[in-house]
């Protein structure tokens, strides 16, 4: 019978999905014109935890463009969100070597003015 209902579940879920596959779907629903701020959310990390820190860096800036549309259209401004990239924004910067970039977005949320 488990034999039985595994066929079933393979028959169902022809794919498992791998961390490469769940990038390219967000990818495409942000392409498609369909982003939320989970979804940038969830894209910059599996781009910055796959080791693809250019790419991240570039997904970061778009989201945080997208995020700062959508609160000088009257949405609600999404701080955690907002935050949450900046984070992996500095550390994609970090990564990227570009070591005085990061140093200063990180000297901006840690809550300290970077300029001497």
């Amino acid at each position: 019978m488990v034999a039985m209902m595994m066929k079933v579940v393979t028959r169902t879920y022809t794919f498992t999905p791998t961390l490469l596959t769940q990038q390219q779907l967000l990818a495409t629903a942000m392409e498609a014109g369909a982003p939320t701020a989970a979804g940038w959310k969830a894209l910059c990390g599996l781009l910055y935890q796959s080791l693809q820190y250019a790419a991240s860096l570039r997904a970061t800036e778009e989201a945080l463009k997208w995020l700062e549309a959508q609160a000088a259209a009257g949405h609600e401004y999404l701080g955690q969100c907002a935050l949450f990239l900046k984070v992996i924004h500095a550390r994609s910067l970090l990564k990227l070597g570009r070591v005085d970039e990061a140093e200063e977005e990180f000297g901006v949320l840690a809550g300290r003015c970077c300029y001497f």
